[in-house]
């Protein structure tokens, strides 16, 4: 059977791809693969979901003339920065590489005029429609990004109904952020499978390439460092192994003070206070199964008797 495109023979003769070659098509159809695979998980702007502090330029309020202060006259509901949750703005696309194997031919082709010393042809260069439609999608995103801070500048997306607000306003916004967390998690696990069970299909078997060769990257899942002690049978198969902890209970922690993404505190701190009103002190279980039996904080004793077994 003949085969056409650049694997073609000349002159339209049968090329050799019909009996012991490789087709063309599979190298085509990998690249089409490799290509879906690299737009579907997109390594995002912001990948840990930081929260970045404004820093104020201009705002009247500084020490030594900086005027780099939150401004006075600010509405106090401004956040003091911006969310940056995990999003795509950029990625992979066949038009850029593309752009990038012209160039490659183009200094191909620079350095063989070099090596010549009797240039015969010339060969010219035009700006493409292509180039132009590239810079302005350069253009295009860059102002993306620059709203979207605005848009974070004064709702923070944590706070209770502001994505509400967004989804009536302005979905896309709150679209695209889940459409990144759904990506990353699925990488995340479709990576884990084929780690834990192994390659089983074609498709893991190209995911599985692609990663491997360090042309695919994302997320994984991981638990925290603590580790289930469960070597020793009695102390794991022990009810208090797994007792519904209660203590603390003098202590509060604030919302999300235990967040991995967006605002959130410090590495070794805690968004914590102390509490008062009710419950607030002796509200450990020993405390008050003493108190149960009038044994609490004011030192009372209850003595007790072991009454005969009768029927």
């Amino acid at each position: 059977m003949a085969t056409t495109g650049f694997d073609a023979a000349p002159g339209g003769a049968p090329s050799i791809s019909g009996s012991s070659r490789t087709p063309p098509q599979m190298g085509v159809q990998n690249a089409a693969r490799s290509e879906s695979l690299q737009q579907q998980y997109v390594t995002p702007s912001y990948t840990d979901g930081t929260y970045a502090p404004h820093q104020w330029q201009n705002s009247g309020r500084g020490g030594f003339g900086q005027n780099d202060m939150r401004p006075e006259n600010l509405p106090t509901w401004y956040p003091e920065g911006t969310s940056q949750l995990p999003v795509s703005y950029v990625g992979p696309s066949a038009a850029k590489d593309d752009m990038v194997r012209r160039q490659a031919i183009r200094e191909g082709i620079d350095e063989a005029g070099r090596n010549q010393t009797n240039k015969t042809v010339t060969r010219t260069d035009p700006i493409q429609d292509s180039e132009v439609q590239y810079l302005k999608y350069m253009e295009d995103m860059s102002e993306l990004a620059k709203f979207d801070q605005y848009v974070e500048s004064f709702i923070d997306p944590r706070q209770p109904g502001s994505m509400k607000f967004l989804m009536e306003v302005y979905p896309e916004y709150v679209n695209r952020r889940l459409q990144q967390a759904h990506a990353d998690y699925e990488y995340a696990l479709r990576n884990q499978m084929i780690d834990s069970w192994g390659i089983n299909t074609f498709d893991d078997l190209y995911f599985k390439y692609m990663v491997d060769q360090g042309k695919l990257h994302g997320p994984t899942l991981k638990r925290d460092a603590k580790q289930l002690a469960d070597k020793y049978a009695p102390g794991i198969l022990s009810p208090y192994a797994f007792a519904t902890k209660f203590k603390d209970m003098d202590k509060l922690g604030l919302p999300f003070t235990s967040a991995k993404t967006g605002r959130r505190p410090g590495d070794g701190y805690a968004w914590q206070v102390k509490r008062g009103g009710p419950f607030s002190e002796g509200g450990s279980r020993e405390e008050m199964a003493k108190a149960m039996y009038g044994m609490g904080k004011n030192g009372a004793t209850l003595s007790t008797t072991a009454l005969p077994y009768t029927r």
